[in-house]
């Protein structure tokens, strides 16, 4: 697979990340945008790390959270 092709990914840290910020600024102040916060905070370091599938993991709990 090629590196361009990856970025383009749906499932792609990058792309998962804007989704959850675009959830985000959407969703109303509550608790669960709290737990959001939480989650994608603990996706980006994971990402820092090097560690795509916890980023994923983290990133699409983030969401469900903002549902």
């Amino acid at each position: 697979m090629k590196a361009s092709t990856a970025r383009l990914s749906p499932t792609s840290p990058g792309t998962l990340m804007r989704r959850v910020v675009s959830a985000w600024d959407e969703a109303p102040w509550d608790g669960r945008k709290s737990a959001a916060f939480r989650l994608y905070q603990a996706a980006e370091y994971a990402w820092a790390a090097g560690n795509d599938t916890e980023c994923i993991r983290r990133l699409d709990a983030a969401l469900r959270a903002l549902e």
